[in-house]
């Protein structure tokens, strides 16, 4: 059998792939803000709700290390009235990415939150993790695509398939995150309690492109 030279044609392919799969995580933005006079009633306020949106993640038993601070601001509001730019008071704000590995939280934590600590919700997403067995076997079958492809070429043009040449896997972001378009905003603190709001997680769709250039032998090179 003739080891290829340089000069054999090669014939280049694309396998694509995709796996259904729970998420493992789920991603969801709380913000809890206040508008007052002076910056430092915002601030005071602002923080007084932190504390009621930190008791609300340990009562649902969110470890303090899949919760994030990722901001706090304060800033002047104003308001356009009667042509004129009307200064409303400060507003001061405190941002938390939460993780959570359990979607049945994901409910309870929006009601909660909104009611008790008067927060605002943006999210759900969802997310696969990288280590997820569905990547794995997405490009496994993204592969063997691309060598089934292959190989109805070389049969078509009396070739052999040979070895391997190249291989490249351009970059895809499928899988990784799906948003549900879900926000929640401040509630009286005296309004009647809520339900929970009903998150399902579905499943995501991963997958996996590559593409792989082969040899193509000539048959009567065959040993």
């Amino acid at each position: 059998m003739s080891a290829g030279t340089s000069d054999d044609p090669t014939v280049t392919v694309r396998g694509h792939a995709t796996v259904q799969v729970e998420p493992d995580e789920v991603q969801m933005w709380v913000e809890v803000s206040a508008l007052e006079a002076t910056p430092e009633k915002a601030l005071a306020e602002a923080s007084r709700r932190g504390q009621l949106l930190r008791d609300v993640f340990e009562q649902l038993q969110v470890p303090p290390a899949r919760r994030v601070n990722t901001g706090l601001s304060i800033r002047e509001e104003h308001e356009y009235e009667r042509q004129r730019n009307i200064l409303k008071g400060y507003r001061a704000a405190s941002r938390v990415l939460v993780r959570l590995s359990d979607p049945s939280v994901v409910g309870r934590l929006m009601t909660e939150a909104t009611a008790r600590a008067q927060a605002r919700v943006e999210g759900p997403w969802w997310r696969v993790a990288p280590d997820n067995p569905a990547w794995a076997e997405a490009r496994h079958r993204a592969a063997r695509e691309a060598r089934s492809k292959a190989e109805a070429y070389a049969e078509a043009l009396d070739l052999r398939l040979g070895p391997v040449v190249a291989i490249a896997e351009p970059e895809i972001h499928s899988g990784q995150v799906h948003r549900l378009p879900v926000r929640f905003a401040a509630t009286s603190a005296l309004a009647e309690p809520e339900p929970d709001m009903p998150i399902d997680a579905g499943e995501l769709e991963v997958a996996a492109v590559v593409d792989v250039t082969f040899r193509l032998e000539n048959e009567a090179n065959g040993g």
